[in-house]
Order: C-alpha cells, then sequence, then structure tokens
C-alpha cells in the first residue's frame, strides 16, 4: 500500500527524517546504478544527513525512493502492532499500551500520523490527549535513559576505580615483594661486605704487625751493622798500626843493613848501643 499519496508534505518530511541515516546510507550502497540516476557524481559515503534527507524528499515520487519509504512505514507498523499485542497480554488498557509502545515507536512525535496512516480516525481532543502522555512518556524514558547511562557510567567509573585500585594492590604487593628481595639481596651483601672487611682488618692487624717486627729486625740488623762495622774498623785500625808497625821496623832493619854494609863499625855501634837501650 503506498501511503505517501494521502500524506501533506510536512508528514512525508517527518518519514523522511525519522528514517535512521545509517539505514538510507546503506539501502543507497545495495542500489548504485540506482542511487547514480538520483545524484550523478556523487558518491553514497560523501553524503551527510542533510544531504540523505533531502535526497529520500525530492525524489519521493521515483519508485526506488517511493517503494523504500513505504517499506520503512510498514515496517514500523508492524513492530508496533506486535509491540501492542505483548502490553495487552499483559494486561494493560489499550490506551496505556498506545502510550508504552508509541513513545518508543518512530511516531512518538507525531501520533496523529500514525493513526492516519492506519486509517483509524480518532478525535482531536483524544489525539491531543495520547500526544501529550506519549511526549510526556518520551521525556520519562529519557529521564530514565539518562539516570540510567549516569548509572552505568558510575558503575563503570567505579569498576575502573576498583580495577585500578586492585592494580595499584597488585603492584604494592609486587614492590613490597622486591622491597624484601632487595632487602634480603641487600643484608647478604651487607654481611658479605661485613665478612670481607673483618678479614681485611685481621690482614691489616697482621699486616701491622709483620712491619713491625720487620722494623724491629731491620733495627736490629742496622744496629748489628752498626757494631759490626766499629768492630771492623777497630780491627782495621790496628792492623793498620801493626802494618805500620812492621813497616817502620822493616825501614829500621833495612837501614841496619845498609849501615852494616856500608860502615860495618859504626853498625856495631849501633847494635850495641840499641842491645844496651833494650836492657
Amino acid at each position: 500500500m503506498n501511503y505517501l499519496t494521502d500524506l501533506t508534505k510536512e508528514e512525508i518530511k517527518y518519514i523522511c527524517t525519522a528514517i535512521p541515516y545509517q539505514e538510507t546510507v546503506a539501502y543507497f550502497k545495495r542500489n548504485p546504478k540506482e542511487f547514480t540516476k538520483l545524484r550523478p557524481g556523487f558518491r553514497v559515503q560523501t553524503l551527510n544527513e542533510n544531504m540523505i534527507f533531502r535526497t529520500l524528499y525530492e525524489f519521493r515520487n521515483r519508485d526506488f525512493i517511493a517503494v523504500y519509504l513505504v517499506k520503512k512505514v510498514d515496517r514500523w507498523l508492524r513492530e508496533i502492532d506486535e509491540e501492542l499485542e505483548k502490553i495487552k497480554r499483559m494486561g494493560l488498557d489499550k490506551e496505556s499500551a498506545y502510550i508504552n509502545v508509541l513513545s518508543g515507536s518512530f511516531f512518538a512525535n507525531n501520533v496523529e500520523l500514525f493513526f492516519k496512516i492506519k486509517g483509524e480516525k480518532k478525535s482531536k481532543d483524544y489525539l491531543q490527549v495520547l500526544n501529550s502522555a506519549v511526549i510526556y512518556e518520551v521525556y520519562n524514558r529519557k529521564k530514565d535513559e539518562e539516570e540510567k547511562a549516569s548509572i552505568e557510567k558510575n558503575l563503570m567509573e567505579i569498576t575502573e576505580n576498583q580495577e585500578k585500585l586492585k592494580q595499584k594492590s597488585i603492584n604494592g604487593k609486587m614492590q613490597l615483594e622486591k622491597m624484601k628481595k632487595d632487602a634480603n639481596e641487600l643484608n647478604i651483601r651487607l654481611k658479605e661486605t661485613s665478612d670481607a672487611l673483618a678479614i681485611e682488618k685481621e690482614r691489616y692487624r697482621k699486616s701491622l704487625e709483620d712491619n713491625e717486627k720487620l722494623k724491629n729486625e731491620l733495627k736490629k740488623v742496622r744496629d748489628d751493622e752498626i757494631w759490626k762495622t766499629s768492630e771492623m774498623q777497630q780491627k782495621i785500625e790496628a792492623l793498620s798500626e801493626r802494618i805500620n808497625e812492621k813497616e817502620k821496623e822493616s825501614i829500621q832493619k833495612r837501614k841496619n843493613f845498609l849501615l852494616v854494609k856500608l860502615y860495618p863499625y859504626h853498625a856495631i855501634n849501633v847494635n850495641v848501643e840499641e842491645e844496651c837501650m833494650s836492657l
């Protein structure tokens, strides 16, 4: 059924704006040849929402667009009827069912258009009251959705914070374990250093003792050398005196020998005098 012939321009505009942008883009992409006939030189992905709306409205009388619009309206009506049946089975009255279902449909802002397409005549007062009730329900739904979104956002933030705290706790435990490990390693190193220091101290102490012993031995050696040098000097001096005496004696003997050879008589007298002096 082609509803478009019985609708005003404003009502057709409402339908064109109510259709989701992505659904129309997908329809044009599935039918590129037909789209090119409408917008030659254009690519579907380059069209914004306003261009999509204008294409639907300006070419509403073309079969390609008219069929698309009618199918969309048919689907909306079918979905609304299905939801109305579900709501009625839950025990709600007809008007309450209309308010509940229409407030979540594409006719939420134009209840009169819904009944016009359905072919159901309603009084102006009825439509006005129902339209107000639907708008109020839309407002409450929007408010509930915003509150729900806010709650979900808060829950998400709480969950994220919990995860962050959990991660911080894990990181803290890991850091604590690392600190404990580092502390243990440091204690081991300190003990090793302390032991090594104790060994070095002992070595240093022994080295001092050895140095002291060496100093004492060196002093002793020096003292011995000084004493030996002094004793040797005395021996050298004594020996030098003996050598001098021997040399003097030897010289005297040579003199005497020469005197005997040269002056025998004089030599005899000299010998006699020496013997007398020696007595």
